[in-house]
């Protein structure tokens, strides 16, 4: 795996192209491509945030793995102060191809607050279906460049599970939460997101406290020296 100075994944394969490599650098300064996590928040800016998908992506660290990073709200009074340390991880379970990623947050100021997401762009292979639940979105009904945000809830294993389908690829991305004191009470949103669907459809996990009327988690509060762990996996059946 190959990241970038700021620990972006610059695309990921299985033989088939999933995540897309190439992340590119538009006028207005946008990004796009690759995978990434959105620490301390995902989505737009709103007190007590400042940076859309948050301080982290644009925070540099050490390209080798684990991925250790410092990161502070600029204005000082606003979400607060964290240490985070994310480890990548390919793995092949019962001959389905896995990406692993898990992030560990805690808070290093009295208290912090955090409503983190994990954004990759999937490569779609001509038409696509993606399953959140009952909800079905495809490649005939995808606004182009508006996001649908879909609450889900967990199954029994604790994870939420999103799929998507396209060319001969089964994708699950699965979302959950560590082993910690968080666990039982979080809530899970999946936005579904793309500016050209016809190359790239971003299925993307987002982690709360509970569910609000945006269909966003609302944020999680930690204190000083509080922890959490989000675990994201994409599973690959080649169909």
């Amino acid at each position: 795996m190959n990241f970038t100075k700021t620990g972006t994944l610059s695309g990921w394969s299985t033989g088939e192209t999933i995540i897309i490599p190439d992340i590119k650098t538009l006028e207005d300064g946008k990004s796009r491509g690759g995978a990434f996590l959105c620490i301390p928040n995902f989505d737009l800016p709103g007190y007590p945030f400042e940076v859309k998908h948050g301080e982290y992506r644009n925070t540099e660290c050490n390209p080798t793995l684990p991925h250790e990073k410092f990161i502070a709200a600029d204005s000082g009074a606003g979400w607060g102060k964290l240490s985070t340390r994310v480890i990548w991880e390919e793995k092949n379970i019962c001959n389905l191809d896995q990406l692993e990623v898990r992030a560990h947050i805690q808070a290093l100021s009295p208290s912090a607050t955090i409503r983190p997401g994990f954004h990759p762009y999937f490569k779609v292979y001509g038409s696509f279906i993606i399953e959140i639940g009952s909800i079905k979105i495809n490649s005939g009904n995808m606004p182009v460049d508006k996001m649908i945000a879909v609450p889900v809830q967990k199954n029994s294993s604790g994870s939420a599970v999103a799929t998507l389908i396209t060319g001969n690829l089964h994708i699950s991305i699965a979302a959950s939460m560590g082993d910690d004191v968080l666990r039982s009470g979080a809530s899970f949103s999946f936005c579904v997101w793309s500016d050209k669907p016809e190359e790239y459809i971003c299925v993307e996990a987002v982690y709360g406290e509970a569910h609000g009327l945006d269909n966003l988690p609302t944020p999680i509060l930690l204190n000083r020296g509080q922890s959490t762990t989000i675990v994201n996996k994409i599973i690959v059946n080649t169909i």
